[in-house]
């Protein structure tokens, strides 16, 4: 009976941290990159965005997002290996291997459809895409933009 208690009472637990998440979020600090974080957090709980998707070289990004707790999971799309390690351990981070684009409409449509592909998402899932048009280079955070999963 214990075993059964225990798993009770650490769902309970769960139940109760998952309530208070907002408690939890960044506050304000003054910080551009902080604010555009919390915009696309924001962003993405307004529009019901079923994830966030960024491109991060140095996982700086996704760091940032990851303290504002959002709502979905944070896909973040780096070609490091080093990069995608340490973002695992990141709160809602799920690191994606991609390889550098010159272009970064089709690296958002390219990342889009991974996703698809891989279960991740479904065709028509509302995503907030977050990251630099200065891809891969990286650089401020220049774009936040709400995109939908195409179709195969």
């Amino acid at each position: 009976s214990y075993p059964v208690e225990a798993v009770a009472t650490m769902a309970r637990i769960a139940e109760a941290a998952e309530g208070a998440r907002e408690k939890h979020r960044a506050h304000p600090t003054g910080d551009e990159a902080h604010a555009v974080a919390e915009a696309a957090r924001s962003l993405a709980s307004n529009v019901g965005a079923r994830a966030l998707l960024c491109f991060t070289p140095s996982g700086a990004r996704a760091r940032t997002l990851s303290h504002q707790r959002p709502d979905g999971p944070i896909f973040a799309i780096t070609a490091d290996p080093a990069v995608r390690s340490g973002l695992s351990l990141w709160y809602g981070v799920q690191p994606v291997s991609a390889e550098p684009s010159g272009d970064f409409g089709a690296a958002v449509h390219d990342g889009l459809a991974r996703l698809r592909d891989s279960g991740a998402l479904a065709a028509g899932d509302r995503v907030v895409v977050f990251g630099s048009a200065d891809e891969p280079e990286g650089g401020a955070t220049s774009l936040i933009d709400v995109r939908t999963v195409p179709d195969a």
